[in-house]
């Protein structure tokens, strides 16, 4: 891509403010300096509205924190490939999710790692259907891998309910993911539908599968359990026929990363590239 197809643009991603959504919940300045330093160094990927499925093009992030009318702000710089650039100018905002350890891992002082890591939109599901998750997924004698579960924050946006799998590609073929959705299936029944929102908003789940070279998120964003669960049934097919094609033809795959994203079509029962 030329340099002529990317635009500069400049936005906030979240604040220290206090998060009504989520009980009054407020990010410590240290956390937004420590953000502002990994997206720095890692980069950072972007989504329409907080949906996988939508990635948006931009390079050249650069993100600071910034002191404004008593609130401590995260701010990024960034260019915008110029045929997502409408996006930046019609929506409200941009916004960023995080996740947290729950309060138990943080008063135990236990380390976030794990073969499996779960994690969910606090507004939607508390700590205690986290654990209920790990706990299932724990008991399986199928399951062999350490859990690892946080709570996630949508910031700057009215959250949805989503819940993130990460696990390497090397675990989901040794468990498979039926096992692990057998613990999220958990989580998933126990939703609840904060204040001033739907119960009728479905619930996303974003599975990302990674080796050391690529990663895939297969986002399935459904009110109904058994078309995640039928989506789950190829989901293994679908991640290997894309780790074992070459990375140039891989769907989804857009130039100069290594970062796939596909999402489930119920009407025709397959993984799609992104819309």
């Amino acid at each position: 891509m030329s340099d002529s197809e990317w635009l500069a643009k400049r936005g906030i991603m979240m604040t220290d403010e206090r998060i009504s959504a989520y009980g009054g919940f407020s990010v410590p300045v240290e956390f937004l300096e420590d953000a502002a330093a990994r997206i720095n160094r890692q980069g950072l990927p972007m989504h329409l509205a907080h949906d996988l499925a939508r990635p948006l093009r931009v390079r050249n992030v650069r993100a600071y924190v910034h002191a404004e009318e008593g609130a401590n702000q995260l701010w990024c710089d960034l260019e915008v490939h110029r045929d997502d650039v409408r996006w930046f100018e019609t929506l409200p905002g941009m916004s960023v999710t995080m996740t947290f350890p729950i309060e138990r891992d943080v008063r135990l002082r236990r380390a976030a790692r794990g073969g499996v890591t779960i994690s969910a939109d606090h507004a939607w599901f508390d700590d205690d259907s986290l654990v209920a998750a790990e706990s299932a997924l724990t008991v399986d004698e199928r399951c062999d891998e350490t859990i690892s579960i946080k709570r996630a924050y949508q910031f700057g946006l009215v959250p949805d309910p989503q819940i993130y799998v990460d696990v390497a590609y090397a675990v989901l073929l040794s468990i498979g993911a039926n096992v692990v959705w057998d613990g999220v299936k958990v989580l998933w029944r126990r939703r609840r539908t904060p204040e001033g929102s739907s119960a009728e908003v479905p619930t996303t789940v974003n599975w990302t599968i990674s080796t050391r070279e690529h990663s895939v998120t297969a986002v399935i964003k459904t009110s109904d359990e058994a078309t995640a669960s039928k989506a789950i049934e190829s989901l293994e097919h679908a991640t290997a026929a894309i780790f074992g094609a070459d990375e140039k033809q891989a769907e989804g795959v857009y130039e100069g990363s290594s970062k796939t994203v596909i999402a489930w079509d119920a009407d025709s029962s397959t993984w799609t590239p992104p819309r």
